[in-house]
């Protein structure tokens, strides 16, 4: 049997991970139990559904991601659960002081 996790954070690169590093920290210290994985909404987008569904049986109430510019990864977590979800847009060709912007979706917005 899988632990439990409140926290769900998927990254659409390894490149990315050096990002989320903090957020995992944070969680870390505060006892939050989460799960963190690598998976692309281009390049892998079957292997994203079952991860959100496994994640939320196992009792995840909130996703992180972190991924290109236009948070297309978000997206297809949002589509695939009514639990907010967290975008982190990795933007690599804005300017050095907004390269990482945060948007959220609830399930309400989406409504």
């Amino acid at each position: 049997m899988k632990p439990p996790i409140s926290v769900g954070i998927i990254m659409g690169s390894d490149s990315d991970v050096p990002v989320v590093e903090k957020a995992k920290e944070v969680l870390e210290k505060f006892g939050i139990p989460f799960a963190a994985t690598i998976r692309s909404a281009h390049r892998t987008p079957y292997d994203v559904q079952p991860i959100v569904t496994d994640w939320e049986v196992r009792g995840c109430q909130v996703f992180i991601t972190a991924a290109g510019a236009a948070a297309h990864l978000a997206g297809a977590i949002a589509s695939l659960t009514d639990k907010p979800v967290i975008a982190i847009s990795l933007a690599k060709f804005w300017p050095r002081k907004c390269s990482t912007q945060a948007s959220f979706s609830t399930s309400e917005e989406r409504r």
